[in-house]
């Protein structure tokens, strides 16, 4: 039975003074009700204005709440978040991004009325001059409900923590936490939080505006900001092989979880590949990757294309 607070939308909130009020007022601009959802506001150890900003929107907004921490990243700001959260489900948007606000509260109504335990909205990315970008859609629609397993082996999951609305009961029932300390986490809980999924649906219905801009953190071209990427996208895969061995006697995980393994590894080649790392921690990495049995690639159920990359990298011809 729901409550009477349908929904929590978290922003985790790390210097980006200039984004937030818009990202806060999309939400407030949607059609639900004041009493039916709450914005909780994460401050990650800003410098800059942006928390003021906050409190000024919530002189008149009872329903946004503004929450200061220590720096500690953005996994440990939505793990804050979802432990003060009250709503039925929840949705963590990012605080450069904004939402269709005619169509934010349609979201959550699908997700209601059907009962789903995650409902996947569709990304509209958006060039900092407000140009929308041609990107290919991960997922494609269907009208009937599917199970978390039935999603992962049909589908090739989009990581993104901010594409879907969570029911919240699962996350809490089985202690669902964003690994800390790690870029790519999103990756990681997504892919978990599905195998615990009874009920999901995809539509299309396009609510999301998220914002390329230079200044990101994975347009960060530090080298030592690229190699802790690397690091952590290893750790995931890890988190994902322990997964698979968890879930080993079902075979919608199995095939659905390895074949996002194999997609996350075939990225950390090209990445390898394509960046200007040095030879000594090429090497280190590639020397760890063969040490848990993660190289040379597997590419079952990839894509035709990936498996020709995978087979070109396997050959060291790229």
């Amino acid at each position: 039975m729901f409550n009477e607070m349908k929904l929590t939308v978290i922003i985790a909130l790390y210097n980006t003074e200039e984004y937030i009020a818009r990202c806060i007022q999309s939400v407030l601009d949607s059609d639900l009700r004041k009493d039916e959802y709450e914005i909780i506001v994460i401050n990650d150890g800003s410098t800059d204005k942006g928390a003021k900003i906050v409190e000024s929107l919530m002189i008149n907004n009872g329903n946004l709440r503004l929450i200061n921490k220590p720096n500690g990243g953005q996994s440990s700001a939505r793990n804050l978040g979802i432990n003060h959260s009250k709503g039925d489900y929840i949705f963590c948007l990012d605080s450069d991004d904004y939402v269709d606000s005619n169509l934010f509260s349609k979201a959550l109504d699908v997700a209601v009325k059907n009962d789903l335990d995650l409902y996947p909205i569709k990304f509209i990315k958006v060039s900092e001059n407000g140009e929308e970008l041609k990107v290919k859609d991960t997922y494609r629609t269907f009208n009937r409900t599917m199970n978390g397993p039935e999603f992962l082996k049909e589908f090739t999951i989009s990581g993104a923590m901010a594409r879907y609305f969570y029911k919240s009961k699962i996350i809490k029932e089985n202690n669902l936490k964003l690994l800390e300390g790690i870029y790519h986490e999103d990756e990681e809980f997504v892919t978990r939080f599905l195998t615990y999924v009874s009920r999901v649906k995809y539509d299309g219905l396009p609510v999301y505006f998220y914002l390329i801009r230079s200044s990101s953190t994975m347009n960060n071209k530090n080298i030592k900001h690229r190699e802790k990427l690397i690091k952590d996208l290893i750790k995931v895969v890890d988190s994902l092989s322990n997964l698979i061995l968890e879930n080993c006697k079902n075979e919608g995980i199995v095939v659905g979880v390895g074949r996002k393994k194999q997609q996350i590894l075939l990225s950390i080649m090209l990445k390898l590949r394509n960046s200007h790392f040095s030879n000594h921690f090429k090497k280190e990495m590639y020397n760890e990757l063969k040490v848990k049995n993660y190289y040379p690639l597997k590419l079952n159920n990839l894509s035709v294309k990936q498996k020709i990359v995978g087979i070109l990298f396997n050959w060291n011809l790229l």
